[in-house]
Parts: C-alpha cells; sequence; structure tokens
C-alpha cells in the first residue's frame, strides 16, 4: 500500500491559491519510530485544580510559591489572596532580591512578605505600561519615556533619571530582558540598552544593536529559546512572528499563520508564552479565538517550521516544583500529558494530508488506514473516527464514521473502505472527538489506478 504523509496538510481557497492546513489539537512530534519519521499526538490536557475569583491574567514562580493575578487580586496559590491590584488584561510580574513587582492596569505594586501589597504612588512614575527588574532597578515604560527607581529606595522615582529609546520615533510598546540585558520593543524597532551608571539616567542605547522590527503589545512577546519573540514587523510590512538575533529577527510565522494575524482588528489582544518540557521549546502565540503553537525542537529535525493549532488552549503556564499550572478563564488546573481533556471537557482533534495526486489518472481509493496508538481513553469511554475527502481543496465529502473501541482496544485498527473514484486529486480529513489519547504515525491507503 502506498503511505500518505501525516505532515504538511494543504487545501484551496477562493483565491485559487494551495494554502497550508495547519493540524488542530495534535501536536507533531519527531520521532524515529520505525513505521515512520515522526508522529501526532494530544497536547497536554489540562486537570481541574481550584477555582480562582476572576479571569487569570498572569502568573509567576517567586521562590518555589505561586503567584498568580485573577481579576483584580493577587494571590499566592495554596495560601490566599495578598491584595487587590485593579485594572485588566495581561498583567507583567517579575521579582528582584527581595519583592515582587506587579504592572496592572498601568500602576506599579510591589509584594514582600513584611510589607505585604504596596503600591508605588510616586507621581513622576506615570502609567506603567510594562515592567521589570534590572541590575536592582524596578524599569517601567509609559509608552514614551523608560523609568527607573531609585535603587535605595524602590518605591521613589526622580524625573531627572528618565530615559527614552532614541533611533526610533515609534512608541514604546513594552520591555523584556535577555541575560542580563534590556531590550525595548517599539511598534517598528527594537533597541538594546546598557547599563552605564552615573547620576542621571543610568541606561545607554548600543548603537548598532538596533533590531527593525518592532512590537505590537506588552503582552505579545516572551523569552523563548535564550532569546525573546514577539509579534510585530517592520515599518510598512505586514504582522508576523519573529524570534530576536544580533541586530536582526529571524521570521517564524507560516503564511497560513500570516493571514491569521493579518485578520485580527486589534493585535494588541495577542499574547505569547513558552512552555519547554518532554525535550520540547514550545512557542505560544494566544490570538482571540485559537492559539498556534510553534515546535523549536521538531522544526530542528524536520529543516521547516512546524506550527499546530489549539482551540481552547490553556494560558499562563506557572512550573511549581516539577508541576506545570495554568488556567483557561477563571479556572485553573495542572498540565497533563496523562489526559487529552481540557477541565474534564473532550477535545476535538483535526488534521488534513498534503494532496494526493496520481499523476493525473484517475483512482479508486478502496481502503485507507490511519495506523497509530489506539485504546488509550478513559474506561468509561469508546471513541469514534472520522474521515473525509475533498476532489478540490475546498469542499468535503460527507464523514464516515469508525469505532475504535473502549479502553485497551490496542489492537484495534483504524481502518475505512470508502470505495470511492479519485478523478486527478485529493486531499483527506481525519477528525476525533472524545476523551481518547490520539496518537497516529503513518496513513497507508490501497488504491487501483484506472486506464
Amino acid at each position: 500500500m502506498p503511505s500518505i504523509p501525516l505532515l504538511g496538510g494543504m487545501a484551496a481557497n477562493a483565491q485559487a491559491e494551495f494554502v497550508e492546513s495547519v493540524p488542530v489539537n495534535l501536536e507533531p512530534v519527531a520521532v524515529d519510530n520505525k513505521l515512520a519519521s515522526g508522529q501526532f499526538r494530544g497536547p497536554a490536557g489540562l486537570i481541574p485544580y481550584w477555582p480562582g475569583p476572576g479571569e487569570d491574567r498572569g502568573g509567576i514562580n517567586w521562590n518555589g510559591r505561586q503567584f498568580r493575578v485573577m481579576g483584580t487580586s493577587l494571590i499566592e496559590i495554596g495560601i490566599g489572596t495578598r491584595g487587590d491590584v485593579g485594572g485588566t488584561g495581561p498583567v507583567s510580574l517579575d521579582y528582584g532580591f527581595d519583592r515582587l513587582s506587579i504592572a496592572s492596569g498601568e500602576r506599579l505594586f510591589y509584594y514582600d512578605d513584611s510589607n505585604g501589597l504596596v503600591q508605588v504612588t510616586d507621581p513622576d512614575l506615570g502609567p506603567v505600561k510594562d515592567a521589570l527588574w534590572v541590575d536592582g532597578f524596578t524599569m517601567t515604560t509609559d509608552g514614551k519615556y523608560i523609568v527607573v527607581t531609585e535603587l535605595s529606595d524602590p518605591t521613589s522615582v526622580k524625573p531627572t533619571k528618565y530615559g527614552s529609546a532614541e533611533e526610533d520615533p515609534d512608541m514604546i510598546t513594552g520591555l523584556t530582558k535577555v541575560r542580563g540585558e534590556v531590550y525595548v520593543p517599539g511598534r517598528h524597532t527594537v533597541e538594546l540598552l546598557s547599563n552605564i551608571g552615573g547620576n542621571g539616567f543610568p541606561f545607554a542605547v548600543v548603537d548598532g544593536a538596533t533590531i527593525p522590527y518592532g512590537c505590537v503589545s506588552p503582552s505579545a512577546k516572551c523569552l523563548f529559546n535564550e532569546t525573546f519573540a514577539f509579534v510585530g514587523s517592520a515599518r510598512g510590512e505586514a504582522l508576523g512572528v519573529y524570534a530576536a538575533g544580533a541586530g536582526t529577527a529571524v521570521k517564524l510565522s507560516s503564511r497560513a499563520l500570516d493571514r491569521a494575524l493579518a485578520a485580527i482588528l486589534d493585535p494588541t489582544v495577542i499574547e505569547m508564552e513558552s512552555w519547554s518540557f518532554l525535550d520540547e521549546k514550545r512557542l505560544l502565540v494566544h490570538l482571540p479565538d485559537e492559539t498556534w503553537v510553534y515546535l523549536d525542537g521538531a522544526s530542528r529535525k524536520a529543516g521547516e517550521r512546524i506550527w499546530y493549532r489549539r482551540k481552547n488552549c490553556p494560558r499562563h503556564a506557572v512550573e511549581v516544583n516539577g508541576t506545570w499550572y495554568a488556567a483557561i478563564g477563571d479556572q485553573l488546573g495542572i498540565l497533563s500529558n496523562e489526559v487529552s481533556t481540557i477541565l474534564d471537557d473532550p477535545s476535538e482533534w483535526r488534521f488534513d494530508t498534503p494532496f494526493v495526486h496520481a499523476d493525473g489518472q484517475a483512482v479508486i481509493l478502496g481502503g485507507i488506514e490511519l495506523i497509530g496508538l489506539p485504546g488509550r481513553m478513559p474506561f468509561d469511554e469508546e471513541a469514534a473516527m472520522f474521515f473525509s475527502y475533498s476532489t478540490d481543496g475546498e469542499t468535503f465529502s460527507r464523514e464516515m464514521m469508525i469505532r475504535v473501541g473502549v479502553s485497551g482496544s490496542r489492537r484495534k485498527r483504524m481502518q475505512w473502505r470508502p470505495n470511492i473514484r479519485i478523478p486527478n486529486y485529493a486531499i483527506f480529513r481525519f477528525r476525533g472527538y472524545d476523551r481518547s489519547m490520539p496518537g497516529f504515525t503513518k496513513i497507508e491507503a490501497d488504491v487501483e489506478p484506472l486506464s
């Protein structure tokens, strides 16, 4: 039987383009299992842990303790509420030697065990769009200036110590720190600061290190793979996902993701984060209705950019003592590769194949088999899978369902017998919606050429 690749799904659109079809809720894994060079498996599910008092807005591990902002409350998970920080939307969390900093609702707060939650009320601070800790300073930005607090008093700010991003008049959209160096993303550039000390603003722009790409918002960036990644663009260019380099940026996004980014009316709602476990570094780009996930390890092994999409994806993952916590809405959960469910709800997975073309010769597709690892599901579940096909890349046939057994049905073969005529080329779609753990590595088709 001829084999059909799992990766590289394609489709067509109304603009007469062949476009990439990205798998949904299936994570590509680059592993040579001697059946194929890779597989699909379900991404980490989310086990319910604790219902919070409001929408989860960010979290951090500080000294082995998990702090999160949920609603307007700063919460130490497992202990209780530590105070109210107000605001809405994503927060910026960082820490120095003795205190946690929280930027929320354009205000700056500190928390430590001795003084509790304290707001910085110095009028010279101004609105706080983003904040971080570096070299003993808390650094913030109001979008126009860069502000540092006093070393001797982190609640005090002197207006003589304001700095700015000087190489481009674009507004500052955030702050980030990589290996102790501060990068200042603007809308169309990213500038690098160096600590030079002195009595004024203690940082200066490093000449020649400016990256000619900028970031759309404070939440649309994160540390990733020993640098930082961001959503943005150069001046006059469309949005993309980039990884910062030495004076430049490397594009990570695919054509399909660029289309998704272009369709967002307000790009400032985009959030980014990274998860690293099971020998894979993942970059998550949270869009309003879905999340795109970039796999660094799989991309390096495959020699191409590997992305997949997640629906109802957890956000703001925090690792504490070997356990990963994340949230959806106001529900905090534990990330686990032992389940495919999200807060006990089943997940729908789906993927399309590349175009199958028999050099223009019509064929009969007598059978098709999805080879993988069935039978991994809760004891009270029975899984079903669906197959459909398209001979134009846009419209699909009626789905054909098969049952693939219950828990322990590990020898069940996932086979369909469509007996259909394919006049020229076709793509095949596979889908499932249940609580099973999907795992597939190969597709084999039984085809008969027609003269």
